[in-house]
């Protein structure tokens, strides 16, 4: 194998290509009607993934989580907190099979973990910010969360007097799945 420096890149020559494979997680079978019935019911969902904002949010619409007609709060990029600190919901989120057949706007909230939600985990005003913007929409999106943020973010849903579900399907939920009032894995 012959390599060399072809500007900033280098190019691989004379290999040979012995196989290659992709990985796709479908949705198990159901999980948008459940999805659709928690909802339906006013229960917040919240998803907490390790996966990258543009994942999580195709995740979320595939789901159900959210829908195109949805207002979406966006917390990540640059100058995200005075653009979370501005996002104003108007009243509360209570979800009614007649506003889901009008397709009415609802609200939803996409954060990046990491150091966006460590910041915000660890600045009170943030915090308080965030926590009144989430409870207020139908869903909320966590993406780029470590494990402990998992847990940590479940706990702060449990301090405000929820009743607290977390399904997880790998090491890296176990946290979480400890934190919440009922887990499953």
């Amino acid at each position: 194998m012959l390599r060399s420096l072809v500007g900033s890149e280098m190019c691989i020559r004379d290999s040979i290509l012995l196989g290659a494979t992709a990985i796709e997680d479908r949705l198990q079978e159901h999980v948008v009607q459940s999805i659709s019935d928690f909802l339906d019911a006013n229960i917040k969902v919240w998803m907490l993934t390790g996966d990258k904002i543009e994942t999580a949010n195709q995740i979320a619409l595939s789901c159900a989580l959210m829908e195109s007609h949805d207002h979406v709060f966006r917390i990540y990029g640059d100058n995200w907190q005075q653009r979370m600190m501005s996002f104003n919901v108007p009243g509360k989120y209570i979800r009614t099979k007649n506003e889901a057949d009008l397709a009415l706007p609802s609200y939803v909230t996409i954060v990046q973990g990491g150091a966006v939600l460590e910041e915000i985990l660890s600045t009170p005003t943030l915090l308080a910010h965030f926590t009144a913007v989430a409870s207020n929409c139908k869903s909320v999106v966590c993406a780029r969360v470590s494990p402990i943020q998992k847990a940590q973010v479940t706990a702060i849903v449990r301090g405000l007097g929820k009743l607290t579900l977390a399904i997880g399907d790998g090491g890296n939920d176990v946290a979480m799945i400890q934190e919440a009032h009922v887990g499953i894995g």
